[in-house]
């Protein structure tokens, strides 16, 4: 008996009671979407680091209050990868990674419209949550 393997796009085949599998490779345009899409949500991690002092200076903060806004951030990705990745093994990950694209964005978005340093610590924080999207493709 054949049964295909959707997921990897594998064939699995069974020839006098030994399994084989031949997998079909992604097509280069794929491949160049999903490792740009990867390093794009990574980025999206560290775009604020270089620009904290003017953060800081913008708003008149401190630099330890400047500096929660990596903080979080990165706060915000390990809340992510504990409690939303495991959700891919139940969720389809289509819907979920155009769901984390969406909302990632909005927050890239909320930040860049923020009128005081605690919406900017608060929206970074969403945005380090939506952040997993490498974990979700893979």
């Amino acid at each position: 008996s054949s049964g295909i393997n959707a997921e990897y796009g594998g064939v699995l085949e069974q020839t006098s009671g030994i399994e084989t599998t031949t997998e079909k490779k992604l097509p280069l345009s794929l491949l160049v979407l999903l490792t740009v899409s990867a390093g794009v949500s990574v980025a999206n991690l560290y775009y604020n680091q270089p620009l904290l002092s003017r953060i800081g200076s913008t708003f008149h903060t401190s630099e330890s209050l400047t500096g929660l806004v990596s903080t979080f951030t990165q706060a915000g990705y390990g809340c992510g990868l504990l409690f939303l990745s495991p959700l891919g093994d139940i969720l389809p990950r289509k819907y979920m990674i155009l769901t984390l694209c969406v909302l990632s964005s909005a927050s890239l978005l909320a930040i860049g419209f923020s009128f005081h340093i605690g919406w900017i610590i608060a929206w970074s924080f969403v945005l380090g949550l939506t952040s997993i999207i490498p974990q979700i493709i893979i």
